[in-house]
């Protein structure tokens, strides 16, 4: 009887931490400026160069514009930044000489920009930098809100004749906790680690249950001689052991990916 009372506060020890450390990751309060940036290109010229030009000679009779304008190359940038915290950023909480802007590189023309999704309580306004001299009227835009709660932002969309991310500088800072961080690289990690993770819970699961079976029958068939009863009653307990401890570490290993490794939220996608 003691061994199964310790078997039974094993568990239950190994449960309650699990659950602390959830709940640990949730409560912690603070503000996490955030941003993802993904660019798709529409004209490529590395691909249209081989095939228009194989000699790599100028064709007088082929000409690429994009609203009057000629071009070489065109491209898609979908820019999001949101709160990951829990904690409201406000728009005082900005500074005011460094607000949040988006910017090219010097050469690179912009050509539009597009809100996708931002909620109207969030009072988002886009305000264009123009520059001083016609060649580039253009140089990026200024980001100003009221306040962005937990999860809250805003996804756009930038035509621009660049190639590449690099193309396009995100800034953006909070007084307190420094500038939006950038998560376009935790993409591939994430999935790496979920995947690792994922296949070490799994084996942890199935030798735990494996375990508690092995544990448990010795303990149950010295103080009842009924094994019919007793199989059932052990397989019932590995079923809800296995499918408890699968949700819970479920949900504690997505919050910890989350925690570390942040993905963008369902309603800014």
């Amino acid at each position: 009887m003691d061994d199964l009372l310790t078997l039974g506060l094993t568990i239950l020890s190994l449960v309650l931490t699990i659950i602390a450390i959830y709940l640990g990751i949730l409560v912690i309060k603070k503000r996490k400026p955030l941003f993802f940036e993904e660019t798709v290109k529409i004209i490529d010229p590395n691909a249209i160069n081989p095939i228009m030009n194989p000699l790599n000679q100028s064709d007088p009779n082929l000409h690429i514009t994009y609203i009057n304008e000629p071009i070489s190359s065109l491209s898609s940038t979908y820019i999001t930044f949101w709160n990951a915290g829990n904690i409201k950023i406000n728009e005082d909480d900005i500074p005011k000489r460094m607000p949040i802007t988006v910017k090219v590189k010097d050469g690179i023309r912009i050509f539009r920009l597009t809100i996708l999704k931002a909620k109207d309580e969030n009072s988002f306004q886009v305000i264009p930098l123009l520059a001083p001299s016609t060649s580039s009227p253009l140089l990026g835009y200024n980001f100003s809100f009221e306040y962005l709660a937990k999860n809250e932002g805003i996804k756009f969309q930038i035509i621009h004749s660049g190639t590449s991310n690099e193309d396009i500088i995100f800034n953006g800072k909070t007084k307190e906790d420094g500038f939006f961080k950038d998560i376009s690289k935790y993409k591939e990690k994430r999935e790496k680690y979920f995947s690792i993770l994922t296949i070490l819970v799994s084996i942890f699961i199935v030798f735990f249950g494996i375990g508690v079976l092995v544990l448990a029958t010795p303990i149950l068939v010295s103080t009842n001689n009924n094994f019919l009863i007793l199989l059932g009653i052990e397989v019932a307990l590995f079923i809800v052991i296995v499918f408890g401890l699968t949700y819970l570490l479920a949900k504690a290993t997505r919050h910890g990916l989350n925690y570390f490794f942040p993905q963008i939220p369902l309603d800014l996608k």
